[in-house]
């Protein structure tokens, strides 16, 4: 049985295409979650403080060697690139008890 929760602000001030972008990220998270670490618990959390967001997503899943070749596969890849476009980052945390993404984004322009 897997969980999800997620704890997010009534609205995100950012773009619509924007907001689109940060749906896929989110979406590989997820699915890097489920698939890769076989969780059965994931939170998702965005937070909005001025005009940077930042959102979480946090598993407990069997984890990865973050040194490891890993952090190239084409999920991984694919949250990178795709937190750059919107000109922000994407960090990985991850231990046997589970995976931390963390992604940080201005919520205008690049």
């Amino acid at each position: 049985v897997l969980q999800v929760t997620m704890k997010h602000p009534d609205t995100i001030d950012m773009p619509t295409d924007r907001q689109m972008i940060l749906f896929r990220i989110v979406q590989e998270a997820l699915q890097n979650a489920i698939k890769h670490g076989q969780a059965s618990n994931i939170s998702i959390e965005v937070t909005q403080a001025e005009d940077q967001l930042r959102v979480s997503v946090d598993d407990d899943g069997k984890g990865f060697d973050i040194d490891n070749s890993s952090l190239h596969g084409v999920g991984i890849n694919n949250i990178r690139h795709r937190a750059k476009l919107l000109g922000g980052i994407a960090n990985w945390n991850s231990t046997r008890q589970g995976t931390s993404v963390s992604i940080q984004l201005p919520t205008y322009g690049n």
